[in-house]
């Protein structure tokens, strides 16, 4: 059984969310799987910050 991981950037936008929906949808298809959310801070030129928000799941 191998783990299977799914990134996911987001940045707000709608289609961000509905990348993250997708990939919940995915997720939930098969056993193993962490969903990795990127997100970086640009607003100072170039990236500086990442984070790793714990995201609830919602049914």
């Amino acid at each position: 059984m191998t783990n299977k991981q799914i990134m996911v950037c987001l940045d707000g936008s709608k289609s961000s969310i509905r990348a993250l929906r997708t990939a919940i949808l995915f997720a939930r298809q098969s056993e193993n799987t962490t969903i990795i959310g990127v997100h970086s801070d640009v607003s100072k030129g170039s990236p500086r910050t990442f984070s790793n928000p714990r995201i609830r799941e919602q049914n």
